[in-house]
């Protein structure tokens, strides 16, 4: 399922710009480095809770972990597992 996920961001924050390599992705800061700006971010959240039939809270999109790939990674294998 990681390898889902994993691919699934990518592919999405790709749409923007290009990510460094494979190794840097779990630290890489999407929010920081203008991959999603505030107004796609609404539509990004809605894009994974619909793919893997999940939800977020308000609290969970901003978090720290949220906002690294390897912590969303995290993030939506967990709420997975737990759901």
């Amino acid at each position: 399922m990681l390898n889902k996920i994993t691919s699934f961001i990518k592919k999405q924050l790709e749409k923007k710009a290009p990510l460094p390599p494979d190794e840097e992705l779990p630290s890489y800061r999407y929010l920081d480095r203008g991959h999603v700006d505030s107004i796609g971010l609404v539509k990004f959240i809605f894009e994974i809770e619909d793919e893997f039939a999940i939800e977020f809270s308000p609290e969970e999109t901003q978090s720290d972990e949220f906002r690294t790939i390897g912590g969303l990674i995290t993030m939506i294998n967990r709420k997975i597992l737990d759901s």
